[in-house]
């Protein structure tokens, strides 16, 4: 299929409010899946990071009948998640990443074997 996406986010203090867009343009044309919400982030010390976010999610009608077989458009998730990044050098980082995700629409949430889970991992990187 083909999938347009838009990323919207803007800076408000010490706050970042975002919005996230994605539209099927051809084999689920119309559906949609649209999420908003809140992050934050900064430096604990100059070598540490710490961040989170939370935000809601939202499909249309065609979005949960293509992926769960759900004619319906729903208030579809709620998500959280937190985060921590370590320089271990200038450019060289480690971090874990924990994610919390649950489908709040009973319709939706009564289609899936896993309505909530819990995500952790761990990223690594070098920054040029």
């Amino acid at each position: 299929s083909m999938e347009g996406w838009l990323y919207l986010s803007y800076d408000v203090g010490p706050f970042r409010l975002f919005s996230n867009h994605s539209l099927d343009v051809l084999t689920y044309r119309g559906a949609y899946f649209g999420e908003a919400g809140i992050e934050s982030e900064g430096h604990l010390s100059p070598g540490l990071e710490v961040g989170g976010s939370f935000g809601a999610g939202w499909a249309s009608a065609t979005f949960n009948d293509a992926w769960f077989g759900i004619n319906q458009s729903a208030l579809n998730r709620i998500r959280t998640e937190g985060w921590l990044t370590l320089y271990l050098r200038p450019h060289a980082y480690i971090g874990p990443h924990v994610e919390f995700n649950t489908i709040v629409d009973p319709g939706v949430r009564a289609a899936l074997s896993r309505p909530t889970f819990l995500l952790f991992d761990v990223t690594t990187g070098v920054e040029f």
